[in-house]
């Protein structure tokens, strides 16, 4: 077709040169204009075709694509094949871009195009098809927007019918696609799911022990059932054990499902009577039903022994035997929806794991029908405890967001102490997790005081294998002065300190008694006069020990009383003639305080 139409044709004027392209330019429009009306004729020549001419479109569109009008922007614009679900009525219904009103057939420009609306054009479909372009039925994509198919989707919009001359016939009609359906057919198992035994003739069947994890009949107030179980009903099928049927579940209608039996007595099978009144079974959204534990009238074998179930059925490898061998079976059909069969509605809804749940509006279990989801998060936490310090720590649009806590504590190095609500092992060292409270260990009751030497009196210091000591020479009177500082706080309200010595002798024998004395020089007060102590206390300390040379004791002396802040002065005297025939050493000379709190 021809391009736009020429509105201002353009004559030659005085003083213009002569020549084809002046000359020419009236003509070539006019002869343009005269083709477009021709071809505007051959277009409506005995109704062929119907074209919206010149009309605003999406740039996507390309030539052959089907399109549709898009109220919203005012254009034509590609076509698709989808469903959406109008609230209103609660229902899905066909979505605007699958309402095709034709296809491309000519672009003025990337935003004007003529649309065939209906009728036969010679047409290139080739941008609208995927691979080679074959003669045939063109159905709109439900895959991808102005894209046309052979093989029809499930919402099937057909579009135009292709001959093998290239030339399209366009009469767009989205199809009833709820109209249509297919047939189900599913043969449900003849047997109890737990155990039984067959009833004298006359009593009922009772399965003693139901057994969920098993294919075949439930009593019918199994808890598996929820409670959905009709009024009346004996035995529930256990539709957990049968997934074909389980995902198809219920059918849409459920009026439009039926059983037959055939109870294996080659009788062949039988229309088995549904519904409440008067009927064997019941089928509804929540499941299938038997209504009869009668003798002879379950849908299972009378004989069948759950003890020694018969053999399953195969095929005859031998003649055929009289009579045949025959079981019981029992056949559920029905028809549903084929949009329904493409996984195009909902029709059963199961929970994958365990903390969300799907229920009725009263809140039993349920597949089908009105349901409700309801989800414990507590069910998603595993009871297992993690080590690591990332933790999620808040959700925020969406997603959530994860950051670093403390794990635990260890403790380094001596001198503190921790407990806390939990405590394992990291490195073979406690990690302290949870409410941690740290401490340090305690001050313990007792310290050791060093002393200061004051004065000697005839004592000396001798070196044996480099160890020094001091000595209280033999044959003469020798003796020691030391001091000792009592700290000034951190006390109880009765210290006490206690002298250790640790004496050597350098010849074999027994040590000699020394004398060892103590005075106690009080801390005064800010500002206060204390009248000086002069006189000594005995200390009881017994240094009689026997000894061989060059061997060392330790002797302790009696506790006395002391004061914080007392300045403790000691004295260690050895007499003429005390009866040992060496010198005797002085190691070291310390004093334990007791009483500390801090």
């Amino acid at each position: 077709m021809p391009s736009n139409w020429t509105n201002n044709v353009t004559f030659v004027s005085d003083g213009e040169p002569v020549d084809s392209s002046v000359t020419n330019t009236a003509p070539i429009a006019i002869d343009g204009n005269t083709r477009y009306l021709r071809d505007r004729l051959d277009s409506a020549q005995l109704g062929t075709s119907v074209v919206a001419v010149e009309v605003t479109a999406s740039p996507l569109v390309q030539l052959g694509q089907p399109v549709f009008f898009n109220t919203t922007t005012q254009q034509f614009e590609q076509a698709k094949a989808a469903v959406t679900y109008d609230s209103a009525t609660g229902t899905c219904i066909m979505a605007p871009s699958a309402d095709c009103l034709g296809v491309c057939l000519y672009q003025h420009s990337s935003t004007l195009i003529d649309v065939l609306l209906a009728g036969s054009q010679p047409l290139n479909v080739s941008a609208a098809v995927t691979g080679t372009v074959t003669p045939g039925r063109y159905y709109l994509s439900s895959a991808t927007p102005g894209m046309l198919v052979q093989q029809a989707p499930a919402v099937s919009v057909p579009v135009l019918f292709l001959d093998s001359d290239g030339n399209v016939y366009v009469n767009p009609a989205p199809r009833d696609f709820l109209s249509e359906h297919v047939h189900y057919s599913f043969e449900l198992y003849c047997l109890p799911a737990g155990t039984t035994s067959p009833p004298e003739a006359g009593s009922v069947h009772v399965i003693t022990a139901d057994n969920i994890s098993l294919p075949g009949w439930l009593n019918a107030n199994n808890t598996i059932f929820n409670g959905l179980a009709p009024v009346g009903a004996a035995f529930g099928y256990n539709l957990a054990q049968h997934p074909q049927l389980n995902a198809v579940w219920p059918p849409i209608p459920v009026a439009s499902a039926h059983l037959f039996l055939d109870t294996g007595q080659g009788l062949g099978a039988s229309l088995v009577p549904l519904g409440l009144l008067g009927g064997m079974a019941v089928l509804d959204q929540n499941g299938i039903w038997w209504m009869s534990n009668c003798y002879g009238r379950v849908p299972w074998p009378t004989s069948y022994n759950s003890d020694a179930p018969p053999s399953p059925p195969s095929a005859d490898t031998a003649p055929p035997t009289c009579p045949p061998q025959e079981f019981m079976s029992l056949l559920l059909s029905y028809g549903v929806d084929i949009y329904a069969s493409k996984g195009g509605v909902v029709t059963s809804l199961i929970s994958q794991t365990p903390w969300l749940t799907v229920t009725n509006p009263t809140g039993g279990a349920a597949t089908a029908g009105a349901l409700a989801l309801n989800g414990n998060l507590d069910l998603a936490v595993n009871a297992s405890d993690v080590a690591g310090s990332e933790v999620l720590k808040t959700f925020v649009s969406g997603q959530f967001n994860k950051g670093f806590v403390t794990e635990g504590i260890q403790l380094s190095g001596t001198g503190l102490v921790a407990t806390a609500t939990q405590t394992s092992t990291l490195n073979a060292a406690p990690l302290y997790q949870g409410v941690v409270t740290l401490g340090t260990n305690p001050t313990p009751a007792n310290a050791e005081l060093g002393a200061y030497i004051v004065r000697e009196s005839s004592t000396d210091d001798r070196v044996y294998y480099n160890v020094p000591f001091l000595v209280f020479p033999n044959g003469q009177s020798s003796a020691l002065y030391l001091t000792y500082n009592v700290p000034a706080a951190g006390l109880n309200n009765s210290p006490t300190l206690a002298l250790n010595l640790w004496l050597m002798g350098l010849a074999t024998g027994t040590l000699p008694a020394l004398t060892v004395t103590y005075r106690r020089l009080a801390m005064p007060s800010a500002g206060a006069q204390v009248v000086l102590a002069t006189t000594d206390t005995v200390m009881t300390i017994n240094t009689n020990v026997a000894i061989t040379a060059y061997s060392y004791v330790l002797v302790s002396g009696t506790a006395f009383t002391v004061a914080p802040g007392d300045v403790v002065l000691v004295s260690i005297v050895r007499a003429i003639g005390d009866g040992y025939s060496g010198d005797v050493g002085l190691l070291r000379y310390s004093a334990t305080l007791s009483g500390i709190t801090a």
